[in-house]
């Protein structure tokens, strides 16, 4: 081997450690994110996109989650914007503690719904694509993904086995609406070595999951059509909008009358 081959093998490995190190938060993130559909975790089922898987019980010997505990019991859904705005519907909690920590395919937390961070209170929630350039009803609050696929985990206090029932009955009245199934997380080139595996997964989920950061794209194209939400330049007539989270839409750039 001549001495610029050794030096370029040296460089190349150099790089492809700094690779490793930079991708592992999303590989590792989105691969969870498929485990989660075909295995679930914890307690929590296997579960579809844009559904919450909710446990049931409390936490023994033989879980395996991390930071486990016996104060709360999760929900977890993997949300996909991709296929339009996805409706978040929380109940009302009377008071009691829950949280929604919303982590996108970076592992970086981007928001949080619950106690402390928006009430107790039943509320409604809009989650979009960074880029969306829709207008949400009237009592509907935003919320943007800065990458389409995100995971919501969510905690709720319980008070011991009695108290179970209880949180249970919550857990079922929160709920997600998608318009219409998200692309999902995409295959990478099957021809591709195992050794280079997960490289594969860095350069296509790289593309798919572009960083928070990135680039706002320059097309003029439309906003996908989402969530009852009407991306029409024209109006709907009063009688034929759908809704979104219970509620009357307007299409973009256009505003509420009030009667």
């Amino acid at each position: 081997m001549t001495e610029g081959a050794q030096l370029a093998e040296t460089e190349l490995g150099a790089l492809a450690i700094e690779a490793f190190f930079y991708g592992f938060p999303l590989v590792f993130d989105l691969s969870q994110v498929r485990r989660f559909e075909r295995e679930g975790i914890g307690a929590v089922p296997a579960t579809p996109y844009n559904q919450f898987g909710h446990a049931n019980r409390l936490a023994g010997p033989e879980t395996t989650f991390v930071s486990v505990n016996n104060d709360t019991v999760c929900s977890i859904a993997n949300v996909d914007v991709s296929g339009g705005p996805v409706c978040l519907e929380v109940p009302d909690t009377q008071g009691r503690y829950y949280a929604l920590q919303f982590v996108d395919a970076w592992t970086n937390n981007f928001a949080y719904v619950g106690h402390r961070a928006t009430g107790t209170e039943a509320g409604s929630f809009l989650l979009v694509e960074r880029d969306w350039g829709g207008e949400p009803p009237s009592g509907v609050r935003v919320i943007r993904f800065p990458t389409n696929i995100a995971t919501l985990v969510g905690r709720w206090a319980v008070d011991g086995e009695a108290d179970l029932p209880n949180v249970a009955e919550l857990q079922e009245r929160l709920t997600l609406t998608p318009p219409a199934p998200g692309d999902g997380v995409p295959d990478g080139d099957p021809r591709v070595p195992e050794d280079l595996h997960f490289f594969e997964q860095l350069r296509v989920w790289m593309a798919h999951s572009r960083h928070q950061h990135a680039t706002r794209p320059t097309s003029g194209a439309s906003p996908r059509s989402a969530c009852s939400i009407r991306n029409r330049p024209t109006p709907t007539p009063p009688a034929r909008r759908r809704t979104c989270c219970g509620k009357r839409t307007q299409p973009p750039g256009r505003k509420w009358k009030r009667r």
